[in-house]
């Protein structure tokens, strides 16, 4: 019988094998669930006769779980008791969120209690980690299923909407937290909302409290080492920027400004003064030089200033093109970036102080602003000879959009130059970037840092000559490899290209050397006698020592 005569029954086969499978982990569940809302009705009967919950699930039996099969999923019965029915193992097949056993520091009891304080019964005290959700049954009985951490489960919101959150910790660190004017004068009736607090690392939920009329509040950590999270605040006619802990956490007291504020506004337009729909606007306050995070990468710079504590607005434009923030603050020393972005138009980007708001309308909610098309870069490459150097590849780097909502990846937007060395291409995103020239084979490769704007002028690029770049491939047993292809791939933490031409192979010893490597550490891969990759960056002038896999230790070197 030919396969093509077969295939349809193979297919059959695995339909109704996948189809068995399903239904047999639909009864398991489904006896699961079963199983664990008896082990629950055991436990709160145990706490009502005791005074608290067990430290296992073990000692439930006989006295309040006479079963104790009921401890273990149908798919872990049959190892886990002998034939004559005595437990092997006096293990459960279900997690028991509580008891003694240690996290790090802190016992389970004393993580899942303060959770318990802060996010209410709704903390899981059974699951199941089995099936592709997990399925829990919490402090009140409420079942539901999770897939991730149940901390930021979509199913935990819910029952938090139905049931409310907990009082907060009672035990550990509190944050005094003091609101107060430019003046030092305290400001009460600030709505301030705890976010990203952690006990052992598991996640407690956003808090919000309410500063008294001497504008202070005490914020609640749980029993952690340092406090960490981020803090934002909210009041009519009020500003206050975020903030975020430092690593060491918060200090005992943190004394926090708030500005009073006003409303500021405007209207985006296209090149021909039409009102512009979903033009996304970020305010953020401008950081200084030394407020820079050094390791951000360069193309994610832009992004990371409109995230975070500095921000003050985002916004998107309706079918008018107006915008509008009803509490900006009113600190005259203060300097913002201002961003708007339309995918078909380029990025505009505005540093504004307090006397350019005021000229431009910005708090009269007047200010127009037009966006402009993508910007055209344009320029010419010369070959060290200083011929033009005709169908060499350009890769420009921009920026990753500063209201992205994430972290992008960086994509370069390609081009080829004409026989007279010249280029063009388009892009939307101001600020830094990098431009790669990878020219006809054996040529040099270039890289060099920019700056774009719309108003930049016509690039010069000339190729400079190359320099020496040399390594080694051997196997574990330290013997050369020869014929092994090294490839370009980009400059070490910073850009890849997609082109990878070869730039050198490897000798008789095991040696190769790349005659005319551009500046900068470069890096690429190596293509083994299997015709798997393996990576090389390049530390003083010398690739990293590459070597190859069993697979490939049985190429002998050449002679």
């Amino acid at each position: 019988m030919h396969f093509r005569e077969i295939l349809p029954c193979v297919f059959l086969v695995i339909v109704m094998l996948a189809s068995a499978l399903r239904a047999e982990d639909a009864s398991d569940r489904a006896q699961d669930i079963a199983q664990m809302k008896r082990i629950y009705e055991a436990l709160m009967a145990y706490k009502k006769a005791r005074g608290g919950l067990p430290d296992q699930l073990g000692d439930l039996v006989p006295e309040f779980l006479p079963n104790a099969k009921d401890l273990l999923s149908p798919r872990d019965l049959a190892k886990e008791f002998d034939a004559g029915g005595k437990a092997i193992q006096p293990r459960s097949s279900y997690e028991y969120e509580w008891g003694p056993r240690r996290f790090r520091t802190l016992s389970v009891m004393e993580v899942r209690g303060c959770q318990l304080e802060e996010f209410g019964p709704v903390v899981p005290l059974l699951r199941r980690v089995y099936y592709r959700s997990v399925v829990n049954i919490s402090h009140a009985g409420d079942f539901y299923e999770t897939e991730g951490p149940w901390e930021y489960s979509p199913e935990v919101e819910k029952i938090i909407a139905r049931r409310g959150l907990g009082p907060g910790a009672s035990a550990g660190k509190f944050l005094e937290l003091i609101t107060a004017d430019p003046t030092g004068a305290p400001v009460g009736g600030v709505r301030v909302t705890a976010h990203n607090r952690t006990v052992e690392g598991f996640g407690l939920p956003p808090r919000t409290l309410t500063t008294g009329d001497d504008g202070r509040v005490r914020i609640p950590f749980g029993p952690v080492d340092a406090m960490t999270g981020l803090l934002m605040f909210e009041k009519p006619g009020h500003f206050a920027f975020g903030e975020q802990s430092p690593k060491a956490g918060f200090p005992g007291t943190l004394r926090v400004t708030v500005s009073s504020a006003k409303p500021v506004g405007g209207i985006v337009t296209d090149p021909k003064g039409k009102p512009l729909a979903n033009v996304t606007i970020i305010l953020a306050r401008e950081l200084k030089a030394e407020e820079e995070d050094p390791k951000v990468q360069w193309y994610l710079r832009g992004r990371y200033r409109m995230v975070g504590t500095h921000r003050i607005l985002a916004y998107r434009t309706g079918a008018d093109g107006r915008w509008q923030l009803d509490s900006f603050p009113e600190q005259p020393e203060l300097k913002v970036e201002c961003v708007m972005s339309h995918p078909d138009y380029a990025v505009k980007v505005l540093t504004l102080d307090r006397a350019a708001m005021r000229r431009d309308g910005y708090f009269s909610e007047k200010a127009k602003v037009a966006l402009s098309g993508p910007f055209r870069v344009r320029g010419k490459v010369v070959e060290v000879d200083g011929k033009p150097s005709a169908n060499a590849a350009i890769f420009l780097y921009p920026s990753v959009d500063p209201t992205s909502d994430k972290n992008a990846p960086l994509q370069p937007v390609e081009a080829k130059t004409n026989a007279a060395g010249e280029f063009e291409l388009s892009t939307r995103v101001p600020g830094n970037a990098r431009i790669a020239v990878v020219s006809n084979p054996g040529g040099t490769l270039w890289r060099e840092v920019l700056t774009m704007s719309p108003e930049m002028g016509f690039l010069h690029l000339k190729l400079a000559p190359g320099r020496v770049v040399k390594g080694k491939v051997i196997n574990r047993g330290k013997q050369p490899v020869s014929g092994v292809d090294i490839l370009f791939t980009g400059w070490v933490e910073d850009i890849s290209v997609p082109l990878n031409p070869v730039v050198a192979t490897t000798d008789a010893q095991g040696n190769w050397k790349w005659e005319n490597a551009p500046t900068g550490a470069v890096s690429g891969s190596a293509i083994l006698p299997s015709g798997t990759l393996t990576q090389w960056r390049e530390k003083d002038g010398d690739a990293s020592l590459i070597t190859v896999s069993p697979e490939d230790e049985e190429r002998p070197a050449e002679k």
